[in-house]
């Protein structure tokens, strides 16, 4: 389910809060739970910046990042959990 950026621009990602309880809502509404988060990094690797992780409050969810920094798209997951990373394998059929 898509949302809105504060920044819809490269490099500032930041979802408003009005903005995430309108999708969690959406979900709630529709029987759906919140599984990933998509967070593309055109221009830097494929993990969480120091951003990311702060605003990380989804310990149950995935995040999947999408670098187009190298010469192949380099996509990748993780939990991020009280701060801590950690890394989950993704597989795209």
């Amino acid at each position: 389910m898509p949302a809105r950026s504060f920044h819809p621009t490269v490099g500032s990602g930041a979802i408003p809060p009005l903005e995430i309880l309108r999708v969690m809502r959406e979900l709630d509404r529709d029987g759906l739970e919140l599984v990933a988060i998509f967070n593309p990094h055109p221009a830097t690797r494929a993990c969480p910046s120091p951003t990311d992780i702060q605003n990380a409050h989804h310990p149950d969810s995935v995040y999947l990042i999408l670098s187009l920094a190298g010469d192949e798209p380099d996509l990748r997951g993780y939990r991020i959990v009280d701060g801590q990373v950690h890394p989950v394998d993704v597989r795209v059929a």
